[in-house]
């Protein structure tokens, strides 16, 4: 465990809102247990404005919330990853953390942000969902770094990329015009300006007022959050010209593509550099028919691959990083060849022991216990 000391900030001020939103919107994706860190970080955060030079070490966070150290990583982590949580930490001060804390996103860009959204209609079902839609119904139709600081935050995809769907729609599922909250660090850093700049020098001109288009690129910049410049480069080959208008299934194979090129570069985060850490991040931010594809090194085309992952996802009821890790190992197996029997057999040991997560998979497949 790293010995640190902390400082929380509170970064805007919550509303009556919040705490509703907190329990129905943000419970059932991060858990009871990341809640409970979450608001003793609030309240942390009254304690050190109230005495501004002071610093807690971060083992008092253990005490009092009876955590295990890996535990509450976890919690940070899927924090960071909805935008609730970011840490920054100094060169200089290298044994200090600031955690800034956020308000909840309101009901109304929830719902329109599509990752959360996704994400939310898979944990808890389609019934549910409608009756979390509906409970929000009326707050919706109302509403219209820290310098030496660098900002290591947990992004969406790290953690909670088995929540989104196997081809995830940029689509908003609901019609409002979104106004993101400025200080969300899921925007931190985003200027559309100079991304618009940037497609503009590629013969790509967007209208700063067609919000449809700006959307898609806070989404697409909230779930990978890269360079602006990078980002605008990134999505050059998803715009059709003839339409006027991003191709959401170009995008969503082009960022598929930049996670893997990306998970395989040290990452910036805390405690998320190892090997093991890295294979995880690929195993959880692809969906199988594009982890095939980046296997065989050539598009995914391949009806009975098709079959064999639609088998898997709906006969075995396997998570998409379960499947990838059972065809990583299958084609290093099988001397780059994915055998469907051979896979078949994995998953049906896998699917008799229960095992749910891409870590769990890895492990059970490197004990070689089929």
């Amino acid at each position: 465990m790293e010995e640190y000391k902390y400082k929380v900030l509170m970064k805007n001020d919550f509303e009556a809102i919040d705490e509703k939103a907190l329990i129905y919107l943000y419970q059932p994706i991060i858990g009871l247990k990341s809640l409970s860190v979450y608001k003793f970080m609030i309240q942390e955060s009254f304690i050190m404005k109230q005495y501004k030079n002071i610093n807690f070490d971060f083992s008092r966070i253990l005490k009092i919330l009876s955590i295990k150290y890996e535990a509450l990583e976890k919690c940070l982590k899927f924090l960071e990853a909805m935008g609730l949580v970011q840490r920054l930490s100094n060169k200089i001060k290298k044994n200090v953390i600031v955690f800034n804390i956020f308000r909840p996103l309101d009901p109304i860009e929830f719902f329109e942000n599509t990752i959360f959204n996704s994400a939310l209609r898979k944990k808890i079902g389609f019934e549910d969902y409608e009756i979390a839609r509906l409970i929000f119904s009326d707050e919706t139709n109302a509403f219209s770094i820290d310098e030496g600081f660098t900002d290591n935050t947990t992004r969406f995809y790290d953690v909670f990329s088995y929540l989104l769907d196997s081809k995830p729609s940029l689509d908003s599922s609901i019609n409002f015009s979104i106004k993101l909250r400025k200080s969300s660090p899921l925007l931190n850093g985003f200027d559309e300006n100079i991304i618009l700049k940037t497609l503009k020098e590629k013969n790509i001109d967007i209208d700063v007022k067609n919000h449809e288009q700006i959307n898609i690129l806070k989404n697409v910049y909230s779930y990978i959050q890269i360079d602006n410049v990078e980002l605008a480069n990134l999505l050059v080959d998803a715009y059709d010209n003839k339409n006027k208008c991003f191709d959401k299934e170009k995008i969503q194979i082009l960022t598929s593509k930049f996670i893997v090129k990306t998970s395989n570069k040290p990452s910036n985060f805390v405690n998320n550099t190892s090997p093991i850490d890295i294979k995880l991040n690929q195993m959880n931010s692809l969906t199988p028919e594009l982890y095939i594809s980046c296997l065989m090194k050539k598009e995914f085309d391949d009806n009975q691959y098709n079959e064999l992952i639609g088998k898997l996802r709906n006969n075995y009821v396997l998570p998409d990083p379960v499947i990838n890790c059972i065809l990583d190992f299958s084609y290093i197996r099988d001397n780059k060849n994915i055998i469907i029997g051979n896979v078949l057999v994995i998953a049906e040991k896998i699917t008799r022991k229960n095992i749910l997560t891409s870590f769990d998979t890895m492990k059970f497949l490197k004990e070689g216990k089929f």
